[in-house]
């Protein structure tokens, strides 16, 4: 089954006292999130006259044309004429984009702790490329320290307000749900940092907790605020003295 995105619209519309030309071309561009640059993706309409109507709400270009479509990766709407009164004209659409933007649309470039080697590792296709379980240390019997819970690789003109990182549930190597003191996971708190394209996610240690010697894997969310979808990923842990 192929992956759902939710859509959005806008209305691009020429301003200006002077002769306006006819013939358009209307292109979306995308921001490509490899190179962290704006980047042709597709024609909306050829030959696009100034009076003609938009099948999305009836609107011209003199007064707003209507666009359907827009992705959450979309950054800006060209339209290009090329008649004797040639013009090229840009619109962003990076606030009708963002408001259906899918984290699922970016990449996981580093999941600290995330184990494939038992049955409740696979479990979820957000894998990363680390291994293992962190482990947490121990000072006065209760659990401390900041952990590094994963680096995220999307949109450079998100703020790091843009996200929000919570924890969901967790399961041990049987797969049974984890209830008691580790429900709700090992973290009191999280942080999200921003260097370009890149969000570090970090949790810091809930120290009302105890160790406990246990393997889980914690079922974390990264959920984009605007739009309020989200995607999950693995992170295991062990909150014992090891």
């Amino acid at each position: 089954m192929p992956v759902f995105f939710p859509t959005s619209q806008v209305s691009v519309q020429l301003t200006g006292t002077s002769s306006i030309p006819n013939n358009f071309t209307v292109d979306i561009y995308r921001w490509d999130v490899a190179t962290d640059a704006a980047v042709y993706d597709r024609t909306i309409v050829t030959g696009l006259t100034r009076t003609a109507t938009s099948s999305v709400n009836g609107g011209t270009l003199l007064n707003g044309y209507g666009i359907s479509g827009i992705t959450g990766l979309d950054n800006y709407v060209k339209l290009t004429s090329t008649t004797s009164c040639s013009t090229t004209a840009t619109y962003p659409i990076t606030d009708a984009a963002l408001s259906v933007y899918q984290p699922s649309s970016g990449t996981f470039t580093d999941i600290y702790n995330s184990y494939s080697g038992v049955s409740q590792g696979t479990a979820f296709n957000q894998t990363g490329s680390g291994t293992g379980y962190d482990s947490f240390a121990v000072t006065s019997g209760h659990i401390t320290g900041n952990k590094p819970v994963a680096v995220f690789s999307t949109l450079s003109y998100i703020d790091d307000t843009g996200f929000t990182l919570s924890y969901v549930s967790g399961k041990n190597t049987a797969g049974d749900t984890i209830y008691g003191d580790y429900a709700n996971g090992p973290f009191s708190s999280f942080s999200i940092t921003k260097s370009g394209k890149l969000f570090t996610l970090t949790g810091s240690a809930n120290t009302s907790l105890a160790p406990d010697n246990v393997y889980i894997k914690g079922i974390m969310r990264l959920t984009h605020n605007s739009s309020t979808n989200y995607v999950d990923f693995d992170y295991w842990y062990n909150p014992s003295n090891l």
